[in-house]
């Protein structure tokens, strides 16, 4: 995780550079979230594409449901807690969005 990196090496400049310093650890909650968000928002892009090609022609109506359907993963998924705790799974929500 680059922000991960970033908080060990301010870290590393106050002497404190194991990983689990102050900086580190802020650096990587607020990654977590970050990629939680980037994640959704890839999510949203991909679903407001997908709405397109089953023909709903209407771009607000496309991005409508494509808002609903990101709501209802958020909310109906573990991505809400992944993404605001201390675990890594909001980069593996991220990766497939963006392989896509």
């Amino acid at each position: 995780m680059p922000l991960l990196a970033l908080g060990s090496g301010i870290d590393g400049l106050t002497g404190h550079a194991d990983g689990y310093g102050a900086w580190a650890l802020t650096c990587y909650c607020i990654g977590t979230v970050l990629m939680a968000g980037l994640g959704l928002l890839a999510l949203f892009f991909l679903l407001r594409e997908t709405a397109a090609e089953f023909g709903i022609e209407n771009e607000t109506s496309r991005a409508a449901y494509a808002l609903l359907l990101s709501f209802v993963v958020f909310f109906g998924t573990n991505i809400g807690y992944y993404g605001f705790s201390q675990m890594a799974h909001s980069s593996t929500f991220l990766l497939p969005r963006c392989l896509c």
